[in-house]
């Protein structure tokens, strides 16, 4: 099966994203760890994707206060396209294909949850069990071992 992934995939943390093998921008890993996953997500489903206008000065009325002021300290203030990071949709097939591993799900189930191909799963799975991300038994499927 292939399309496009369904948009309720779920999204992992910058931590976890990079934890999996997943590039993620450093300023969004740093930004994380600064002020915390709920308040970059919301920032970033907001304008993830989108240019953003860093403020020279942030008030407390500023929406998404923390995120924007760590952006200004990083960046200073001017034009920057923000990343959509760990929640573009690439990102959101890579995790579910690993949550779908790590809970014995086969490449078939995990392809049409995510609403890709199941070579798809299959690169996917290889690149974790090269990274070393995934156990013996965790690597097999219910239809057999992994190839």
């Amino acid at each position: 099966m292939t399309g496009t992934p369904p948009r309720d995939l779920p999204a992992p943390t910058c931590s976890e994203a990079y934890a999996i093998g997943v590039y993620i921008p450093p300023h969004l890993l740093s930004i994380e760890r600064t002020v915390g996953v709920e308040p970059l997500r919301a920032f970033l489903e907001e304008w993830g994707g989108r240019e953003f206008g860093i403020p020279t000065t942030v008030t407390a009325d500023t929406p998404h206060t923390e995120v924007v002021d760590a952006l200004r300290a990083q960046f200073g203030p001017g034009r920057f396209t923000i990343a959509v990071g760990p929640l573009g949709s690439n990102v959101r097939v890579a995790w579910s294909v690993y949550l779908g591993l790590k809970n014995g799900m086969s490449l078939a189930d995990i392809a049409r949850q995510c609403g890709c191909h199941a070579r798809t799963v299959s690169g996917h799975k290889k690149r974790l069990m090269d990274r070393g991300l995934l156990s013996a038994t965790e690597a097999s499927t219910p239809k057999g071992t992994a190839k």
